[in-house]
Parts: structure tokens; C-alpha cells; sequence
């Protein structure tokens, strides 16, 4: 009696699990794919994303497959493995993908000509891309010539105390560890101010007289006076 061969079974491949990950927006991890196959079939990858808006994912070389975040929120990733013998195995893993932060910006500001005594108010713009609330901070290099403080969101009011030159510098924090600043020049000037004559009294002459009249003039800037 001639003995028959006996039919081992096929024995379906092995993929370890993966860890879940967390992805930026625009970043892309490669994951190597730890498998097994008792026979040693050669094995078919194949992968999928429940939201690829999320996350997507592609078999990017042998034994490897590529993860990339495409928008703020999460998927689940599958992969399964194949040993064309009707053996298969799969896993799965989540993953959340992040916007990471992203800075303010404010646009400059042009210097500033003031006189002493001014008071403005001198617009800005800054914007913060993700929508954070911004702190709004301003100050003076030199309060005697110029003080500046923040009066309104998107307002710097500025006062010209004296004569000179101040650097005013804004800054804005979006307290997830976005800053910017800009800084602009104020220029105070001393208006010139007008002379003036001491009033001078009547006078009484004989014809023939000759006298000289003192007047007392005077310039607050101390600017030399033409006296006609």
C-alpha cells in the first residue's frame, strides 16, 4: 500500500503592533513594519486611513510604510499582511495630528514727528494666524522725551514730553510661546514760540527833544531778535 503525503497546513504570517503617533500638520514619519511568515511567503502590505484629511498613510518600501499628517485631527491606520496562501494578519493604531503653534506677526510702524505736548493715538495691526488672543505691550526708551502705553487693542497712545528722540517698541504674546515686536522712532520737537514786548508807557516831549526809550523783548526760545 503506497502511503500518501500528508498536506501541512498553511500557517498565517505575524505583524507586530505599532504604537500610536502624533503627527504636525505637514510631517511625515516613516514606520518599519515588523513581520513574520512561518514559510516564509512573501507578503503582501496593504494600508488604509479612516480619515485621510487627518492622516494618510502608504507602503513606501519593503517592509516600510509612511505616515503623513495632513490636518488637525485624528485617524485610525490599519495595515494587514498577506501570504497569498490564504493566511493574513493585521493591526491597527490611531494617530492625532496637531497644528503646531504658529507666531504672530505685526506690520511696522513708520517714525512719528510730534511737539512737545502732543498727544496721539497711533494705529497697529498685528495678527495672530491661529486666532490666540493677543497681549499687547508697549514702551519708551525715554519717557522724558516720549511715553507710550497700549490704550485700546490695536492703539498705542503716545505723549511728546520734552525735546529728542525715544524708540517706542511694541511687543505681543499669544501665551502658547508665539512673540513678536516691532519698534518705530518719535521725533519731539520744541514749537518755536513767539516773542513778545513789554509794554511801553506813554511819552511826553518838547519839540526839539531827543530822548532814548528802553523796551524790554524777549524770545522763550532765546532766538536772536531783529529789533526795527
Amino acid at each position: 500500500m503506497t502511503p500518501t503525503a500528508t498536506e501541512i497546513p498553511n500557517q498565517p504570517p505575524t505583524i507586530d503592533p505599532i504604537p500610536d503617533q502624533t503627527l504636525n500638520v505637514g510631517e511625515s514619519l516613516d514606520i518599519a513594519l515588523s513581520t513574520s511568515d512561518p514559510e516564509l511567503h512573501a507578503l503582501r502590505v496593504t494600508v488604509s486611513s479612516d480619515n485621510e484629511s487627518a492622516a494618510s498613510i502608504v507602503v513606501s518600501g519593503p517592509g516600510m510604510v509612511t505616515l503623513t499628517g495632513n490636518n488637525a485631527g485624528s485617524a485610525t491606520i490599519f495595515i494587514m499582511v498577506e501570504d497569498g496562501h490564504g493566511g493574513s494578519a493585521d493591526t491597527n493604531f490611531s494617530v492625532n495630528v496637531t497644528q503646531p503653534n504658529q507666531f504672530p506677526f505685526i506690520d511696522a510702524i513708520g517714525a512719528q514727528n510730534l511737539n512737545v505736548g502732543d498727544v496721539i493715538d497711533v494705529g497697529f495691526n498685528a495678527v495672530d494666524p491661529d486666532g490666540d488672543v493677543l497681549t499687547q505691550l508697549a514702551g519708551s526708551d525715554n519717557d522724558g522725551v516720549a511715553s507710550a502705553f497700549v490704550s485700546a487693542p490695536g492703539v498705542i497712545n503716545i505723549t511728546a514730553n520734552g525735546a529728542g528722540s525715544a524708540l517706542i517698541t511694541l511687543s505681543v504674546d499669544d501665551a502658547r510661546g508665539g512673540t513678536a515686536n516691532t519698534s518705530f522712532v518719535v521725533n519731539v520737537a520744541q514749537p518755536n514760540q513767539f516773542p513778545y514786548i513789554d509794554p511801553i508807557g506813554e511819552q511826553n516831549l518838547n519839540v526839539g527833544d531827543v530822548i532814548d526809550v528802553g523796551f524790554n523783548a524777549v524770545d522763550p526760545d532765546g532766538d536772536v531778535l531783529t529789533q526795527l
